[in-house]
């Protein structure tokens, strides 16, 4: 089984590797390193890793997710974002597949990761749904009250 390819975006090597060191017990994986929004576009265009972890400040990590879901070569990437709680609407707006709030420790971090990893998606996050409209079949109103 090959390794699952594990792009690593923080502003500083410690914390990558904090983040790195407690996702390796958990399976078979590779890491990427990189450290700003730019180098991070970069990074998951040309290797196409099989998930994104950000910690980036500010609004980086939010435009980082939504850079990935704009690009169809990186549009199918799992992002796992970890961002402050004042910035939480913007995240889910992002089209992130999983979404931590800060302090997260390393290892829960490494918990998600693997989840986000493992979980099959239903729909996509980046996808309008097409069941806008009513359909048909029975609503509350039909089942009759008298």
């Amino acid at each position: 089984m090959a390794a699952d390819l594990i792009l690593i975006a923080t502003p500083d090597d410690e914390e990558g590797d904090r983040i790195a060191m407690a996702i390796a017990p958990l399976g078979s994986y590779a890491f990427v390193h990189a450290h700003t929004l730019d180098t991070a576009v970069q990074v998951a265009t040309s290797l196409q890793p099989d998930l994104v972890v950000t910690t980036l400040a500010g609004n980086d990590g939010i435009a980082l997710c939504q850079r990935l879901r704009q690009s169809a070569d990186t549009r199918s990437i799992r992002v796992l974002l970890v961002i402050e709680r004042d910035r939480l609407n913007d995240a889910r707006s992002a089209g992130a597949n999983n979404v931590l709030v800060q302090p997260a420790s390393a290892m829960f971090m490494a918990i998600e990761s693997k989840q986000t990893l493992e979980r099959v998606e239903r729909r996509s996050p980046w996808v309008p749904d097409r069941r806008g409209s009513f359909r048909g079949g029975r609503r509350l109103t039909d089942i009759g009250v008298g």
